[in-house]
């Protein structure tokens, strides 16, 4: 106690450095020597757990009373001098004592004399210094009165709240004698807590972070793959792999099931934000609709401070993932992990060949291909799906890139592991934040676990998780930290702003077809067509989707017939934005979701003249023999004022949200990410999915979101070549 106290006192006096220097210098020598005449009263004798939790206290208050970047050091300094300390000549009482090397105290761990304990889990200080060099890891909530105090006097009176329990050092056997193993007296007393190490650990095993994974192992790299919902065999869940299922898995736990806070544009409705929870993500649950968007978009990414981000500079990883049915060409990919398939001869709808048809007839083209990247979107096309051709299957990212066949031996897959925050440090050459891992609990235990990165901490967990981890570790805007008391660690404006989504309406209509089975087609959703507002300019701002009305909308049970069909018209190029926000400091709380939808009235007008577009396919001859009644919005809702009112009592999700950590140079305040994907202000930080988006894609995001993995992991490769050189 009097050592902390010195310590502290010692710190606010003259310049930072001189009294960092004399309080570190103090703290030492003075908790040393009490460790040493505790060590020489209690040789031969267990030591009392309260003793121990004391003492553990006093040495860890060294390295937090003199600041996060000392607290390496002066742990080593403590427990060499102080609890591994070797007599070079004299008595107990006077001989000369000196700082054992890190080899002579591997030696006394191994004798069971210089444990530390974190948080449930026990291992050598030796283990400890290489994985946190100077981190500051979380610290001592329960280390003693004392400990307490002096902590919040530095720090203020809720950074206790946002760390783990107590860490202590010390001998923990029950008799002086017992030298079992280290992690065996964790697991049977301390509840099972665990730290692992890997080169790399990777935050969410969605669409991106699979990919990502399998890239960065495939090289050799050890890999830690963190997922919050569940590992599963997916040839059992026909939710899963059955497309004509679609929608199924959406009141199972393979979805979050987050909604958005009240839209006061759409009459004030909760509308809902599906994202894949599971190993694979939202692969799990999407519409397996390939789909790239047009190159202008890219082109808009790279002139907006994402250099290297343009469309022909993105083609090639578009590319690389692909095993496209039509074959290697200019534009597409053959070989890669991700089968992309044109819809089998046979298995099209005659209401799908109706529709493009009926666009033709209404002035569209025909377009063989919107997914070039070099050629125009306009107009209407069959789509290509992930979907195999061969048995029907859907092509998850868990699938393509984690199964047995293609899993690199270096990767470790731990579902049910909810992130609670990044572990950051002070650089100790520059002073700048690094990450050096994360802090993660099982989500059925509620045991808290730790992961060290050696090498970088990539965060993978969509557009959603992505900024919520990033807020529950203190990095984001600096007001809405202290409105749900994280203490800030990286003020940056702009994580979980730019939320972006595609809202649509679905126009129905009743069909004359009869005993069509959907069950029987390769692809819910078979046909697409691009058209334009009047206003428009660039590439296409609407977007519509050809599927079927069936007598079981949502969960698909028997008998699926098919009584009609549904034309979707998205808005694309969408101009409201929104955010993610913490509702509190608590991981395993859903966020705040508010994607101010048709906040602006350019979106609501797009998606009015999207209906009058469908409206005018439906009219053509093509849809003679299939057309039936207008379901919705009806035939009585016929002026611009009643469809608008229709649409805000209706919109929907596009099941596309991006752009809440975008990519852009630090110039621009609301960024979060640069060009090379790593996070602003943190060292050894990066975020590779959807959320970095900087504008989103005129269509669906998937292809999108394997690129940027693609071209992410080709960085972090690139980087981790030039350290090693």
């Amino acid at each position: 106690e009097t050592a902390m106290k010195r310590g502290a006192s010692l710190l606010r006096e003259g310049p930072f450095l001189q009294g960092r220097r004399r309080a570190w210098e103090t703290t030492r020598n003075e908790a040393a020597g009490v460790l040493r005449a505790l060590r020489r009263r209690l040789r031969g004798q267990p030591i009392p757990s309260r003793q121990l939790h004391r003492i553990g206290g006093a040495v860890l208050v060294i390295g937090t009373a003199i600041g996060f970047g000392g607290l390496g050091n002066s742990l080593a300094a403590a427990a060499t001098r102080g609890g591994c300390a070797e007599k070079v000549d004299g008595d107990d009482a006077k001989g000369e004592e000196r700082a054992l090397t890190m080899d002579e105290v591997a030696r006394h761990n191994a004798e069971g004399d210089c444990w530390i304990v974190i948080d449930g889990d026990v291992y050598d200080v030796t283990e400890w210094l290489h994985l946190h060099p100077g981190t500051k890891a979380p610290i001592l909530e329960h280390a003693g009165r004392d400990a307490t105090e002096i902590f919040k006097h530095l720090h203020g009176p809720d950074i206790l709240s946002h760390y783990g329990r107590p860490y202590r050092i010390g001998r923990l056997a029950s008799d002086a004698s017992d030298t079992s193993d280290a992690s065996d007296a964790s697991q049977s007393a301390l509840g099972g807590a665990s730290v692992t190490t890997s080169d790399y650990v990777v935050i969410g095993a969605g669409s991106a972070g699979c990919l990502v994974a399998n890239r960065l192992a495939g090289q050799g790299h050890s890999v830690l793959l963190l997922e919050a919902g569940e590992a599963f065999e997916e040839d059992l869940n026909a939710k899963v792999h059955d497309p004509m299922k679609y929608g199924a898995a959406f009141a199972t736990t393979l979805n979050w099931g987050y909604a958005t806070v009240e839209q006061p544009h759409c009459n004030d409705r909760h509308i809902r934000c599906t994202r894949g929870r599971g190993v694979g993500g939202t692969s799990l649950v999407n519409g397996m609709l390939f789909n790239r968007g047009a190159r202008e978009i890219y082109n808009l990414w790279a002139l907006n401070g994402a250099h290297g981000w343009s469309a022909d500079e993105m083609l090639k990883y578009f590319k690389r993932y692909e095993d496209n049915s039509r074959g290697e060409s200019d534009v597409h990919g053959s070989g890669g992990h991700v089968r992309i398939s044109d819809i089998p001869h046979g298995k099209l709808s005659p209401i799908a060949t109706a529709f493009h048809r009926a666009s033709v007839q209404s002035g569209f083209p025909a377009n063989a291909d919107q997914n070039s990247l070099t050629g125009p979107q306009f107009g209407v096309q069959i789509y290509q799906c992930y979907i195999r051709d061969d048995n029907g299957h859907r092509v998850t990212a868990s699938r393509a890139f984690l199964s047995p066949n293609v899993r690199p031996s270096a990767l470790t897959i731990r579902a049910n592991s909810v992130v609670g925050n990044i572990m950051l440090a002070s650089c100790p050459s520059c002073g700048a934040k690094q990450a050096t891992g994360v802090a993660y609990f099982d989500s059925k235990t509620k045991t808290r676990h730790y992961a060290i990165a050696n090498k970088e901490v990539i965060v993978s967990a969509g557009v959603i998780g992505s900024p919520q981890i990033l807020l529950l570790s203190g990095i984001g805007p600096r007001k809405h930290l202290e409105e749900v008391k994280v203490p800030l660690q990286v003020d940056l404006e702009g994580v979980g702003s730019n939320l972006v989504d595609h809202p649509r309406v679905a126009c129905k209509w009743a069909s004359k077809l009869r005993g069509l089975n959907p069950m029987t087609l390769f692809s819910h959703v078979e046909a697409n067509l691009y058209a334009a507002s009047p206003w428009n300019e660039g590439p296409p701002d609407i977007q519509i989707q050809q599927d079927h009305v069936r007598t079981n909308e949502d969960l698909l049970l028997d008998p699926p017939v098919s009584t009609g069909f549904n034309l979707k018209p998205h808005c694309v190029r969408p101009f409201s934005s929104g955010t993610v926000r913490l509702r509190n400091n608590d991981p395993f709380e859903k966020p705040l979701i508010d994607p101010a939808y048709l906040s602006d009235e350019r979106d609501l007008n797009c998606i009015v003249e999207g209906i009058k577009v469908c409206r005018k396919v439906v009219e053509q001859a093509a849809f003679d023999g299939i057309r039936g009644e207008e379901l919705s919005p009806g035939s009585e809702i016929q002026t611009d004022k009643e469809l608008r009112d229709w649409v805000r009592a209706n919109v929907d999700t596009g099941y596309h949200p991006v752009g809440t950590c975008k990519i852009g140079n630090e110039l621009d305040p609301m960024s979060v990410v640069g060009p090379e994907l790593k996070v602003h202000r943190v060292n050894k930080l990066r975020v590779v999915d959807a959320s970095v988006m900087p504008v989103i894609p005129n269509g669906n995001t998937q292809a999108a979101t394997f690129a940027i993995a693609e071209k992410g992991a080709e960085m972090i490769l690139a980087a981790s070549s030039r350290d090693t050189k």
